[in-house]
């Protein structure tokens, strides 16, 4: 029986992908621009994502409680047309291609001072010290919101003044579980 658990666990570990990760990012701006909500320039404003890069997509973005909504397209993408300054992470809903009566976009725009240290969108937003890497005058994060008539229009502009994200390695946590399990185990004997 003890033989079985120890396969089973040993499995289990070498299973977790070590490559899979949600990626939680958060960031705080403040508003410069807004139609249809009830903030004034100035005021302090903050959003969330989280992506998935096993299915490669968002699984949630928002602003300021202001979320996306239904099946959206994800955009993703470092160095946009080739500039080494840019990252842009973006979600959207499109009422023409996919139906429905809603058109949304979510965006959070990193513009770099200098060359990024990292090229990938993914990789820029876990980069040591990324918040002094970022230029604060062209850095922002948007959402727009409309009916598929492109009327009761929302939308808002934030300068960025921070971003953070936390990358949680799922196979670090199975083999932290592991030995764990096998402790339980034991103990019980």
């Amino acid at each position: 029986m003890r033989t079985l658990l120890v396969a089973g666990l040993l499995a289990v570990t070498l299973a977790a992908p070590a490559s899979a990760a949600i990626y939680s990012t958060t960031f705080t701006g403040t508003v410069s621009s807004q139609k249809g909500t009830t903030y004034a320039a100035g005021n302090t404003v903050s959003g969330a994502f989280t992506y998935s890069s096993d299915a490669s997509r968002f699984l949630s973005f928002s602003i300021d409680g202001f979320s996306a909504s239904g099946n959206y397209n994800s955009v993703l993408g470092a160095t946009p047309g080739g500039s080494p300054y840019s990252a842009l992470y973006e979600t959207q809903i499109s009422a023409t291609s996919q139906g429905g009566n809603l058109n949304q976009t979510f965006a959070l725009d990193l513009e770099a001072l200098t060359n990024f240290t990292n090229s990938t969108a993914l990789g820029i937003l876990t980069t040591p010290g990324l918040n002094s890497q970022l230029d604060p005058t062209m850095s922002n994060f948007t959402y727009y919101s409309a009916n598929a008539a492109g009327t009761n229009v929302v939308t808002l502009v934030a300068g960025l003044t921070q971003v953070s994200t936390q990358v949680p390695e799922p196979a670090s946590l199975m083999l932290l579980a592991a030995p764990l399990l096998g402790l339980v185990m034991r103990r019980r004997r």
